[in-house]
């Protein structure tokens, strides 16, 4: 539902959410790491916000995004646009989705 007030209008939704590490490795130019991880309460299709740290001031080179693709389970892509081969650290990769 939708709160309406003076400042702003504003979605009140609680998000389900999921933390661990994740350790994608080397990713050549373009190449593409995945994970699926459980989001317990998601379902296909709800809406999904990501983040890994480890890519840090680098994000502008790379693709971060996931997909709630079955209930229970988000899948997380990470795609390299450095131009070159890159070892990407472990990191606290973040899940958030909304319904």
């Amino acid at each position: 539902p939708w709160i309406e007030n003076d400042l702003s209008d504003t979605l009140n939704l609680a998000p389900y959410s999921y933390t661990a590490a994740w350790n994608p490795g080397n990713l050549a130019s373009n190449a593409t790491d995945s994970v699926t991880v459980s989001v317990t309460n998601v379902d296909a299709g709800d809406a999904v916000a990501v983040g890994l740290s480890s890519i840090g001031s680098n994000a502008a080179n790379f693709d971060l995004f996931g997909h709630a693709i079955a209930a229970g389970s988000v899948r997380v892509f990470l795609t390299n646009r450095t131009g070159g081969t890159i070892d990407v650290p472990s990191g606290t990769l973040r899940v958030r989705a909304w319904r």
